[in-house]
């Protein structure tokens, strides 16, 4: 079964997958596609750690692209794509902080 990370990292995949074919954007698909990378990689490699290092991995990388796609967010103040994508990312930067510290 597909755990949440691995859902929001196809979610972010397919958004620059989506911003490429609509407008052609390289850096969308690059930065799509890096992201979902990092945090599949991460979410895989949690499961057999002792320590919390790719958990925290996770969560890192997934307030980095809140982070991003918040300024994005607020200098064009377009819902779509910035604005999904910052509410998509701080929730699950929430839900990855609750499972580091839970």
């Amino acid at each position: 079964m597909l755990s949440i990370n691995l859902i929001g990292a196809i979610l972010v995949g397919l958004g620059g997958l989506v911003g490429y074919i609509k407008s052609g954007s390289l850096p969308s698909l690059g930065a799509g596609l890096t992201f979902a990378i990092l945090i599949a990689i991460g979410d895989v490699l949690k499961g057999s750690e002792k320590t919390n290092f790719w958990t925290k991995f996770v969560f890192v990388t997934w307030a980095i692209l809140a982070l991003l796609m918040g300024f994005r967010f607020v200098s064009s103040w377009k819902f779509m794509p910035a604005g999904l994508m910052t509410v998509i990312s701080i929730t699950m930067t929430m839900i990855n902080f609750s499972l580091m510290n839970g």
